[in-house]
């Protein structure tokens, strides 16, 4: 399950592990029972662009030729339909 971040009115944080389901119901705050709603924070480690979203290739050079590769392929693809009418 996932952890979500909860703030409530009078400036008290949490975190709880709650599922996807139950994300934005509101739990009380442990200091003073107020309602605490879920706050949206940014990720703790910072990305370096679209590599970070596929370290399991290896290098991000061998990404780059594979990305390359593959759109050659699917507009090699989409030319084939169109001559077939198929598109």
């Amino acid at each position: 399950m996932p952890i979500y971040e909860y703030e409530c009115p009078n400036g008290h944080a949490a975190e709880a592990m709650r599922s996807v389901a139950r994300m934005d119901a509101p739990i009380p705050c442990d200091e003073c029972g107020a309602g605490m709603v879920r706050v949206m924070s940014l990720p703790a480690k910072r990305t370096d662009g679209i590599y970070s979203y596929a370290p399991n290739i290896g290098d991000p050079d061998t990404f780059e030729r594979r990305h390359v590769e593959a759109t050659a392929l699917d507009e090699r693809v989409a030319e084939m339909k169109d001559a077939r009418g198929t598109r």
